[in-house]
């Protein structure tokens, strides 16, 4: 195959070992390797942000849906998105603004659960 030289990647999770992603890069052949896994890593936080924000935005949307319904499986799935959002936080700036959305939704999506267990 001619073309320009490129990086393929491979990440395994470790929670799965059978999900593996994988990345292309057009990064300059003598680009360290521990560059790239850093730039990978700093994407894949990103997506599970993007992630975990709409998840706790539509976890309100369920939680309103449950009052009028079983709650059970709302709670549940909130106490995961929650529990993502947190590990997600230790890798972003507390001074950014996705660390302060992402604060934001998690403490209304707080208030919600309160609402409802009430």
């Amino acid at each position: 195959m001619s073309g320009p030289d490129a990086w393929l990647l491979a990440r395994r999770s470790l929670s799965d070992p059978t999900d593996i992603a994988y990345y292309l890069s057009n990064a300059p052949v003598d680009t360290p390797l521990l560059k790239l896994a850093q730039i990978v890593s700093t994407r894949y936080v990103v997506e599970q942000l993007n992630e975990v924000k709409m998840g706790l935005s539509e976890a309100g949307v369920y939680i309103e849906r449950a009052k009028f319904k079983e709650a059970e499986p709302v709670f549940s799935r909130a106490g995961s998105l929650l529990e993502q959002a947190d590990k997600l936080m230790l890798f972003l700036d507390p001074r950014s603004d996705n660390y302060r959305e992402l604060s934001k939704r998690k403490t209304r999506l707080w208030e919600q659960l309160r609402e409802l267990w009430r």
